[in-house]
């Protein structure tokens, strides 16, 4: 099966050459906070300002959120910062406000959202659906953007990867009814890494966006660019 390679997109390139991050209004903090049926990540200390590490307060917002009814944790725009992975739990959903580098995470080291069922009891993560979030891999190029093993019944919607490197955008393993929609993954355009990559997994790709990768979709055996299961 051939390699697919799609060339870079320049324009993206020059779009965030040097990027702003603007800090929201405490007007729009409140109103956010106040009136929608999420967990708001600065509620709990999340910054976003790009410099701060803000690890531990978007996973404190997660952790809240699996306790509560509502389900969703809001990144309102700006640039979050963490330096170790957020680890998704059952039945919690991760929303930006787009793609457009609005709502973006910025790994240091480190893998940026991970959907693991060794990470909780009985075995599995389920029920997850991350939506209009943009990752920026610039200083975790060996590291993969979303990681998903041993779980199920999970959504990725409308979620910008961009500047991944030999780590790779995407990594779905021994998962089942897993579905990404509307999804982008650019890499470094220097010649290494996967763009999706689906071992033992049913999985379901729908307009994928894959570019400036070694190889565009893989199955995670050495030297094989082939996906070895979409349904």
């Amino acid at each position: 099966m051939p390699v697919l390679k799609i060339p870079f997109v320049l324009a993206i390139s020059a779009l965030i050459a040097s990027p702003t991050y603007v800090a929201v209004t405490s007007v729009m903090a409140q109103d956010v906070s106040a009136n929608g049926p999420w967990t708001d990540v600065r509620a709990f200390g999340a910054l976003g300002d790009g410099k701060t590490d803000d690890t531990a307060a978007i996973q404190r917002a997660i952790d809240y959120t699996a306790t509560t009814t509502q389900g969703i944790v809001f990144f309102p725009p700006g640039a979050y910062k963490i330096t170790d992975r957020l680890k998704l739990d059952r039945n919690v959903d991760l929303m930006g406000v787009g793609i457009g580098f609005g709502s973006q995470i910025l790994p240091v080291k480190t893998h940026a959202v991970t959907i693991l069922g060794s990470d909780w009891p009985g075995g599995y993560g389920f029920r997850n659906h991350i939506k209009g979030l943009t990752i920026m891999m610039d200083q975790a190029d060996d590291r993969t953007a979303i990681v998903i093993d041993h779980a199920y019944s999970i959504k990725i919607e409308n979620v910008l990867v961009f500047n991944a490197g030999s780590g790779g955008g995407i990594s779905i393993a021994n998962a089942a009814h897993v579905t990404l929609a509307d999804v982008n993954v650019y890499g470094l355009g220097i010649g290494s890494g996967t763009g999706i990559t689906v071992k033992d997994s049913n999985a379901n790709l729908n307009n994928p966006d894959i570019e400036a990768f070694l190889n565009g979709l893989g199955d995670g055996r050495p030297g094989c660019p082939c996906l070895r299961r979409t349904l």
